[in-house]
């Protein structure tokens, strides 16, 4: 029997023009580990398009680039089947424009489930520095937000906490009465403490959870992860777990209470809740997915 032909396109940007011109640069590198990765899928019929799409000196903040548009047009003609990069941040550094990508991948076959972001940022947050409270603007927030100290505060905050946790029952409720399914939450958490907190809010909103993590026993983690799958818990916050390769579909709500530093482990947690409920029929209302990240990223 022989293996059916996968067609794959590689991709790669660099942010400047700097070094560009010599005869192995950037772009030339990432294209390299592209080539060797397809080679080693070779068993399974993958073959590199001669076509190349090469952004030298194009930011990842915006989608107006001549090789990705080129590589949009290539893959709804039916020309690709799979897009190899040498990182995720090579196709866009803004999780909204990544969003939008995965939407177009997924009415191409290249993404599996239709999602969508909700940011959850309240207008006034209150901070406590040393005992001593303050009260920052949304404007304060955005200014602060690359600090590391304030990044992490954030996500641990009691009010930031219940304003995920509450949007994401929201969805997740909506999404319930529209289809009749059971769908659940997946929430990620700093910290084990963390997790705890997060637990307690979901369950004072009425909802069974639990929090998992990998220094559990491995019965105990097996309990708790047939809880989620008989349907029996509404949301399940994990620390560091659940990653790629984990599958059950009816996870359609992603509640973000820590901060990601990249895109990568941003979008490897997001993949939870891409698996289809109904196959083949990609607009069905029970195959879609909501993100609750926290506040602005």
């Amino acid at each position: 029997m022989s293996t059916k032909e996968i067609r794959c396109a590689i991709y790669t940007r660099k942010s400047n023009a700097e070094g560009l011109d010599q005869a192995f640069n950037s772009l030339d590198a990432q294209r390299e580990a592209g080539l060797d990765y397809v080679k080693s899928q070779k068993h399974e019929g993958w073959t590199v398009v001669r076509a190349r799409y090469d952004d030298g000196g194009y930011s990842g903040a915006t989608m107006q680039r001549p090789a990705l548009e080129r590589l949009f047009e290539d893959i709804e003609s039916g020309a690709i089947d799979v897009v190899v990069v040498y990182k995720v941040d090579r196709l866009s550094r803004s999780l909204g424009d990544f969003a939008q990508m995965m939407q177009r991948f997924d009415q191409h076959g290249v993404y599996i489930k239709k999602i969508t972001s909700r940011n959850v940022a309240p207008a006034e947050i209150y901070f406590t520095y040393r005992d001593e409270s303050r009260r920052h603007t949304l404007a304060d927030v955005m200014s602060l937000r690359e600090e590391a100290w304030f990044r992490r505060g954030v996500a641990l905050s009691e009010e930031c906490n219940r304003h995920i946790a509450q949007s994401s029952i929201q969805r997740c409720r909506a999404l319930r009465e529209e289809t009749g399914t059971k769908h659940q939450i997946i929430a990620a958490a700093c910290s084990v403490d963390h997790a705890r907190q997060v637990r307690a809010i979901y369950e004072e909103c009425g909802l069974l959870s639990r929090e998992i993590y990998s220094e559990m026993d491995d019965e105990e983690k097996e309990q708790i992860i047939g809880e989620l799958r008989s349907g029996l818990l509404d949301c399940i916050v994990q620390v560091q777990m659940l990653g790629e390769g984990f599958d059950h579909p009816r996870l359609s709500v992603a509640a973000i209470f820590r901060p990601f530093r990249s895109l990568a482990p941003f979008v490897q947690f997001v993949g939870r809740i891409m698996r289809v409920i109904h196959e083949n029929d990609p607009d069905h209302p029970a195959n879609h997915g909501f993100i609750v990240p926290r506040g602005p990223q």
